[in-house]
């Protein structure tokens, strides 16, 4: 079942997207927590989105995000900036997270023998319905939410593999080697 194969890299993907929000915030007081129920999904004003594509596998990671929040956390380290200033770091703050939770989930991948493309990050308006996988087979689809005082994030991970070889490979990922072996900084 695709579901079940996907367990490891999902939970890649949730590791890696607290660590990233925590080190590119500061802010050590995130928690993640499950948020499966799709039909719940509570949307934020903003979203950032990447892409891993190839080898009979589709990627897509979301981070949903309220620009006052990212302008909150950033407000602490830039307090001359003008709001102006604090929403175009927001928006570099968003998509550095997806690059690092993307890219360092790349880079296991390509250990396990899947070389992907990554895309580049993009912040947009945010609703679900921009960039996703609707009604394919052998699809996952599942988010969690990263929460801390005052602030909250979704993250939505949507993954396509019509591939036999490939699912047997992301179903073998140990998710302990990317907190292993991979630094963030």
């Amino acid at each position: 079942m695709v579901t079940d194969s996907f367990t490891n890299l999902v939970t890649i993907l949730k590791q890696n997207s607290l660590e990233a929000l925590r080190a590119e915030s500061n802010f050590e007081q995130l928690i993640l927590q499950e948020n499966n129920d799709l039909k719940k999904l509570n949307f934020r004003d903003r979203i950032a989105c990447i892409f891993l594509v190839g080898s009979g596998l589709q990627i897509n990671f979301k981070l949903y995000y309220w620009l006052d929040d990212v302008v909150f956390l950033l407000q602490r380290f830039h307090r001359d900036l003008s709001r102006s200033s604090l929403e175009y770091k927001a928006r570099d703050f968003a998509k550095e997270v997806t690059n690092i939770t993307v890219g360092r989930l790349k880079s296991l991948l390509k250990e396990g023998g899947l070389n992907l493309g990554q895309s580049l990050p993009v912040t947009i308006d945010g609703f679900n319905q921009i960039f996703s996988l609707k009604n394919l087979p052998n699809k996952l689809q599942t988010s969690w939410d990263i929460l801390g005082p005052e602030i909250d994030f979704c993250c939505l991970c949507e993954v396509f593999c019509p591939n036999e070889r490939v699912e047997k490979i992301i179903k073998n990922l140990d998710p302990q080697t990317i907190a292993n072996n991979i630094d963030l900084f």
